[in-house]
């Protein structure tokens, strides 16, 4: 397959769904998902005001990261993190490259959206997540698929990747570096591929 370009990517909201060239590929968070699902115990409305608290902070940060937000007009429940944020790029001096980058990996055929290309204080490019909930062994996987399709997608490499937890008062970045992530996506992708095939 010849190298998929950003544009012949698309992205429906509703159901989140992606198609490259026209057709629906998985993305790599409800892969991991559907392989190994969440086991939190608590009702859904609670899980959906985290998921609709999630996507609002993403949103600021993509405007904030694309110099198109206006923060007079911003949530006051959103502004203490937006601190946050802006603390942790420049504590680790991060510069930003992108936001919101549409990748997908045409020899494995899954896609997703990247939160954040930056390069660090060496100049080197790598890749943020934002997270807003509690830390999870499952983002390195998350990362690593991001990376392998960046790779794949782009003319460039990315040399590391890490993710933003942020809270009110807090902003913690976790780095990355276990080369087994990116076998261990994989091997989440193949047992996904073969529940599909199963239907189970």
């Amino acid at each position: 397959m010849t190298q998929i370009l950003s544009r012949e990517i698309e992205f429906t909201e509703a159901g989140h769904i992606y198609r490259v060239r026209g057709e629906i590929w998985p993305y790599v968070t409800g892969i991991i998902e559907a392989v190994f699902p969440s086991d939190f115990h608590c009702s859904a409305a609670k899980l959906q005001r985290a998921a609709d608290y999630g996507k609002a902070v993403h949103r600021m940060l993509e405007l904030w990261g694309s110099d198109e937000l206006d923060e007079c007009s911003l949530d006051p429940t959103l502004k203490p993190v937006l601190e946050q944020a802006k603390l942790a790029f420049t504590e680790e001096k991060w510069e930003i490259i992108t936001t919101e980058k549409r990748v997908a990996h045409s020899l494995y055929r899954y896609a997703g959206t990247v939160d954040l290309i930056a390069t660090d204080r060496h100049g080197k490019c790598g890749i943020v997540d934002y997270k807003t909930g509690a830390k999870s062994w499952k983002v390195p996987l998350q990362t690593a698929a991001y990376e392998g399709a960046i790779t794949d997608i782009s003319t460039f490499k990315p040399t590391w990747r890490a993710a933003l937890y942020l809270t009110t008062n807090s902003h913690k970045p976790e780095y990355y570096k276990d080369p087994t992530d990116w076998n261990n996506f994989l091997s989440a992708l193949n047992v996904y591929r073969l529940q599909e095939k199963h239907h189970v």
